[in-house]
């Protein structure tokens, strides 16, 4: 297989993962979803922004066990 074969497979692993935990985090994107503050909901607004910035930018790449590495994942808001 060539290198730009496991390119694509890891930026499509990338999406797959960062839509699932943008769905995840979808109902705290709800206008009506009450947070306990607006710094909360300020941060959850960020959070799934940078889930969605990390396509362009990350390079992201598969190890030896076919792993995802090389993307830094947001941590959600707590």
């Amino acid at each position: 297989m060539t290198a730009k074969y496991y390119e694509n497979i890891a930026e499509d692993l990338l999406r797959i993962k960062r839509n699932k935990l943008l769905t995840e985090s979808d109902f705290k994107a709800m206008p009506d979803y009450i947070h306990s503050s607006e710094e909360v909901k300020q941060a959850w607004v960020t959070y799934r922004q940078e889930l969605r910035d990390l396509p362009s930018s990350s390079v992201p790449q598969l190890d030896t066990n076919d792993e995802l590495t090389n993307v830094t994942w947001p941590t959600p808001p707590s």
